[in-house]
């Protein structure tokens, strides 16, 4: 399963990605700052 996300570092959101790394669920998020973008086995950052 994949899931892409959107204000992935706002307080809520954090807990939730969390859960999801966790239960191996790979996670895609947006931002908008290029100083925000991360790349790990299932957690991805798009500008």
């Amino acid at each position: 399963m994949c899931i892409l996300i959107t204000g992935a570092k706002v307080l809520v959101v954090s807990e939730l990605v969390k859960q999801c790394v966790e239960n191996n669920i790979e996670i895609n998020y947006l931002t908008t700052r290029a100083l925000k973008l991360e790349s790990h086995s299932n957690y991805k950052g798009f500008l």
